[in-house]
Parts: structure tokens; sequence; C-alpha cells
């Protein structure tokens, strides 16, 4: 992992990390939960996370533009697999959190409509290691921490005072 190997060196060998990430970000950091990370990676932080690109781009064609996924998901997978090597539900985040290491803090808006709160469901259901979960009642895509700073950031002191 480059980022966090390039955060080492800088900051040196006893710096901590918690990876941070928003939805597509939140979806990369659940992803490299399956990894074998530096030890210096305390915890992991996923804002509205999706499983998957064929999952939610499935989720929005049928449910924002009202259109069948078939052929378009097949088609979009068909040119991942040509460019870069693998499907789009390969890299599928509530596989990934089953061979999870380090904890992990999943916030979710009850009201997204993007990112459904089912998928952060179903990636909480399948995380093996310890983990917490905030769910923003009302609170729509990427918009959790504006709609209840206070519970967000209670939730983000309470992880960080667990994992350092």
């Amino acid at each position: 992992m480059r980022s966090s190997s390039w955060l080492i060196r800088e900051c040196g060998e006893d710096v901590e990390i918690m990876l941070f990430g928003t939805s597509m970000g939140g979806a990369t950091v659940l992803m490299t939960s399956g990894l074998e990370l530096p030890v210096n990676v305390k915890g992991i932080v996923s804002d509205c996370g999706f499983t998957s690109p064929k999952e939610v781009f499935t989720h929005v064609l049928n449910n924002m533009y009202h259109l069948p996924a078939f052929p378009a998901i097949q088609g979009a997978d068909l040119i991942n697999r040509k460019l870069a090597g693998y499907g789009m539900d390969e890299c599928n985040a509530k596989y990934e959190v089953q061979k999870a290491q380090v904890p992990i803090l999943f916030i979710h808006g009850s009201a997204d409509t993007f990112v459904p709160c089912s998928m952060c469901d179903e990636i909480y259901e399948n995380c093996r290691s310890p983990k917490r979960r905030l769910i923003v009642e009302g609170a729509a895509h990427a918009e959790s921490y504006y709609k209840d700073m206070a519970a967000y950031e209670k939730a983000l002191d309470e992880f960080a005072e667990e994992i350092f």
C-alpha cells in the first residue's frame, strides 16, 4: 500500500493511521480491509460505502433512471474486464470485510437513494473484524455529517478512542 508506506516514511514508524473514505472512497477503504495492511493502520471508517460497482450501478439504473440493468451492466462489465482485467462484481466490499483484521466504523444515511442503506447492512453483516455502525436518520448520500454533526463526531471520537 503505497500511500501508507509514504506516510510511515514521512511521519515515522510509530505513526498511527485511520483510513477514511466517503462513497467511492468508503468502498475503497473497505476493499483495503481484506489486504495485509501495515500494523500502523489501526482502523477504517467508511461513510456511505457500497458493496460493488455492479450492484450500485444496477441500483442507480433501476431506481434513479428506471432503466433495466441489462444490457448496460453486462456491456460495462465486459469493457472493464478487457481494460482493467477484472469484473465489476469482483471488487466487492462485502467479501473483503470477511478478511478484515482492523476495526471498522460504518456510517450511512437512512435516506440515501444513491447507495441504499441496505448495502451498509450487508457489508456490516459480512464484516469479521470488530465493528461499529452509525445510521443517521434522514441523511441522504454523503450527508450524514451535515445532518447530525453531534452523532457523527461522537461516533468518530468513540471509535478513535477505541483504536488508538
